[in-house]
């Protein structure tokens, strides 16, 4: 993984179990992202980036 300089913004969209394998839409292989996905959310935790998570169900950023 590159080094993480200036602005940066990580953008993780959709991991649920239903695209590992065994989910309803499982994707072979589809657990493989997942370590990636957990270093690249270390990395910005120790650099002091925000993190945000969205609860399911959650409408965030929709307009009434």
């Amino acid at each position: 993984m590159g080094s993480v300089r200036g602005r940066a913004a990580l953008l993780v969209v959709d991991v649920q179990y239903d695209f590992l394998p065994g989910g309803a839409l499982g994707v072979p292989d589809g657990a493989a992202i997942l370590p990636w996905v957990n270093r690249a959310i270390g990395l910005f935790a120790r650099r002091g980036y925000l993190l945000a998570a969205l609860a399911p169900g959650s409408v965030a950023g929709a307009s009434a």
